[in-house]
């Protein structure tokens, strides 16, 4: 393969960030390209991202599969693959056309606090190949978000008379806590 050639299909093959949309090559494009949630979601909260669009350019079906990537190149927290449903994550793009991918986001109760960072891999096929040159592509969205610690609230008063600890008046814990209340004759 002589290194001009090389470079094309090289450079055909790298993800390219344009308009909110990650394409491979121009024959296939998908939308969007970058996510973030804010504010910060609450725990056992279900979200809903926006709808990607995969646009198949080409002249050939694509068969297409859709999941939840280890991709980690950042601080940031990577969230288990569970907390998403995509649907639906294995489908055929037939040539000239578009379809349709749905991704949500169930944070289950217990989801620990902080900042995480997930990629979505989008990865098709040609349909039918018979030899030659064969194009697959792998494009991958990123999604960020933040998980809002919980805090419950504990309000104390006293009826009659005595002191109590905690204070009397409203306090907030982060959840999980054992709070230890004590009355004071």
């Amino acid at each position: 393969m002589s290194r001009t050639l090389f470079i094309m299909v090289t450079a055909m093959m790298l993800l390219v960030f344009n308009s909110g949309l990650a394409t491979a090559s121009a024959d296939l494009m998908v939308g969007p390209g970058t996510i973030k949630a804010s504010p910060a979601i609450h725990p056992g909260q279900t979200v809903k991202l926006p709808t990607h669009e995969i646009t198949n350019n080409s002249f050939r079906a694509l068969e297409m599969t859709v999941s939840v990537s280890d991709r980690a190149d950042d601080e940031r927290l990577l969230p288990p693959a569970e907390w998403f449903s995509i649907t639906p994550d294995e489908l055929i793009v037939q040539a000239r056309s578009s379809a349709e991918v749905q991704v949500e986001l169930v944070l289950p109760d217990d989801a620990p606090p902080g900042e995480y960072k997930v990629w979505f891999l989008f990865d098709s096929m040609p349909i039918g190949s018979q030899g030659g040159l064969v194009t697959a592509a792998a494009i991958n969205v990123s999604f960020t978000f933040d998980v809002a610690e919980v805090k419950h609230s504990l309000t104390t008063q006293i009826k009659g008379q005595g002191e109590m600890e905690p204070s009397v008046g409203e306090h907030e814990y982060p959840r999980g806590t054992v709070v230890e209340v004590r009355a004071i004759p």
